[in-house]
């Protein structure tokens, strides 16, 4: 049997609506997709080509290699119906964005 906190859940989806964690993934997403140094891309496939769609979000509060909790933020990266890579965003639990990733598969 699953006992979730339903309060707890509510508080990290509240948490991530005050610090907008979508809106700045989608920013995010469109920072890379205009980087002139972007790695290739598949053949056929134009930046303009490229959307994200929200995935997950998960709390990592105990982590081995990171000395800070954090909340990874994570975005499939479409061509049309087809996923073509992946943007993951990495924000601590005060809002402060720590990485991001913009990853496409080759």
């Amino acid at each position: 049997m699953e006992i979730v906190d339903q309060n707890l859940i509510a508080q990290l989806q509240e948490h991530a609506r005050f610090h907008q964690l979508d809106e700045v993934a989608a920013q995010g997403i469109l920072k890379w997709i205009a980087d002139p140094d972007l790695d290739p891309l598949p053949v056929g496939i134009t930046k303009g080509m490229i959307t994200g769609r929200f995935v997950s979000r998960w709390l990592c509060f105990e982590p081995q290699h990171l000395s800070y909790p954090y909340i990874d933020t994570r975005f499939d990266l479409l061509c049309g119906d087809t996923v073509v890579g992946y943007y993951r965003l990495i924000s601590r639990l005060n809002g402060d964005i720590e990485d991001d990733y913009f990853v496409i598969n080759q």
